[in-house]
């Protein structure tokens, strides 16, 4: 049987993001799905107010303003290639089986 040795490296720029969902739809041309990747969190106040007592000890602080109680960060965007779908679909039914096996145990 002949076989193809693929050797695999992480790209300079490579980063690992915590996505909590997804969204994207077909190209024009329906050849390929492009997806964006985003987290859902808390929206980070815009400041931090430090209070200090008269000795120059910080004794609280007071947040700034929050526009949006959520916020969406989209981590990244990507795009496959339609015929490539069924074999990601199984892949990750695969990895979603094996998950749930380990949490039955």
């Amino acid at each position: 049987m002949e076989h193809l040795k693929i050797g695999t490296q992480k790209m300079p720029g490579y980063t690992r993001h915590h996505v909590t969902g997804f969204w994207g739809g077909i190209s024009p041309d329906g050849e390929k799905l492009n997806i964006e990747l985003f987290e859902d969190a808390p929206t980070l106040p815009d400041e931090l107010i430090l209070l200090f007592d008269n000795e120059g000890r910080v004794i609280g602080n007071e947040l700034g303003q929050v526009q949006y109680p959520i916020n969406r960060y989209i981590h990244a965007g990507v795009t496959i290639p339609i015929s490539q779908l069924p074999s990601i679909i199984q892949w990750l039914q695969s990895r979603y089986d094996e998950a749930m096996n380990r949490k039955n145990k």
